[in-house]
């Protein structure tokens, strides 16, 4: 029984943890390789800024790539790149992967989101025929994927971002509006030239320009489209995870002191059927300390067993449980790997091993001061 309600606490609080700290990796990541200070997207984008940003939802909405002409303080303004969205087609057979994936048609030239992973990689070029995946965006198993009835040289797989970034594909923007002719109806483009639409623009200010302030600039504008300021985005979700986070870790809390209080009664109840047992340990001489050491390390074995098996099974319980989380809340995914996995496992076994001593402890002190005679008498015939 104890081993049962260790491994249940264990497992919830390890989930919970570990869900937890990815959400806030990947906020860090998106903060460290998301560039970008403002948005700039179509009136006609359904998904709001949160979606956009950090998750690979896609939309193929556009508008026209003039709509900035004079508009924008260019002087404030230390790069601007443009993007053009696609999105896979999975029932018509057109690509390897059966995922509905967001392609991402970019300007090799002005893009500075990509750029730190170009130069890692030592790439000088993206031609037509090549493609770099988010790092979960398509299987890593071969170096060619089939997109939108085209093959296309995987490049590389870039590194984990925290945004939306992670489920899409990135190809040249140019090929990208080839693909839009071949594959998609006049209609999706409200019968208008690819060549002269766009899904978004991403700004980045200079160092000295407060991106808040230009944000608020470009709102006041009258600029034809929406305006989103990423580190608007950024804390809004930071805000809604906490809160998300606190009722999780509240609803642990309060199943953790039932937890304990059943541990309590369960050890209580332990204890008192070995009285007679201990008492003829004490009365060959086994000393006070030695008998509460024993029923320590005996508990302590049960709280290790049931923490061991509720931390892996926890750990192993992450991503499918940030797969059914997706759909009640966006949580952004930053970095979970072997180690980081191992360090929450060990995490939930010192866990309950605390809970399992802390239940314990005080009913092995009362036990332990017992006189032989007292134990061997209160105990069980």
């Amino acid at each position: 029984m104890a081993i049962s309600i260790t491994f249940i606490t264990t497992f919830l609080f390890v989930v919970i943890w570990s869900v937890y700290a990815v959400s806030q990796s990947g906020i860090a990541l998106s903060s460290e390789r998301m560039g970008a200070d403002v948005l700039i997207l179509p009136n006609e984008a359904k998904v709001n800024d949160v979606e956009f940003i950090y998750t690979g939802i896609s939309q193929m909405v556009y508008m026209d790539k003039h709509i900035i002409d004079g508009k924008l303080p260019g002087e404030e303004i230390e790069a601007i790149t443009p993007q053009f969205f696609l999105e896979t087609l999975p029932a018509a057979g057109c690509c390897s992967t059966d995922r509905q994936l967001r392609v991402v048609g970019i300007d090799f030239d002005s893009d500075f989101l990509l750029k730190p992973w170009f130069k890692q990689e030592h790439i000088d070029k993206l031609s037509d025929k090549d493609l770099v995946s988010g790092y979960k965006a398509i299987p890593t198993d071969g170096k060619k994927t089939f997109i939108l009835n085209n093959l296309f040289q995987i490049s590389g797989f870039l590194y984990p971002t925290g945004t939306g970034m992670d489920d899409s594909v990135f190809i040249d923007i140019d090929k990208v509006r080839v693909l839009a002719k071949k594959n998609f109806s006049q209609r999706y483009f409200n019968h208008q030239n690819v060549e002269n639409l766009v899904t978004a623009y991403l700004i980045k200010v200079k160092e000295s320009v407060d991106p808040e302030a230009f944000y608020k600039k470009l709102q006041q504008s009258n600029l034809n489209a929406q305006v989103v300021s990423v580190s608007r985005t950024r804390t809004a979700l930071r805000k809604q995870l906490a809160q998300f986070s606190h009722l999780l870790f509240l609803l642990w809390i309060f199943m953790a002191l039932t937890c304990g209080i059943s541990l309590v009664a369960q050890f209580n109840g332990l204890i008192a059927d070995r009285k007679r047992e201990i008492g003829y340990l004490r009365s060959i001489g086994v000393k006070r300390n030695e008998v509460f050491l024993m029923v320590l390390y005996e508990v302590g074995i049960q709280g290790g067993i049931g923490g061991a098996i509720g931390s892996v099974l926890g750990v192993l319980s992450v991503s499918p449980a940030l797969v059914m989380l997706h759909g009640i809340i966006t949580i952004p995914e930053g970095e979970w790997t072997l180690g980081i996995a191992a360090l929450h496992a060990g995490g939930g076994i010192v866990l309950s091993l605390l809970i399992c001593l802390a239940a314990c402890v005080i009913p092995a002190m009362r036990i332990a001061k017992l006189e032989p005679h007292e134990a061997m008498s209160q105990g069980e015939l």
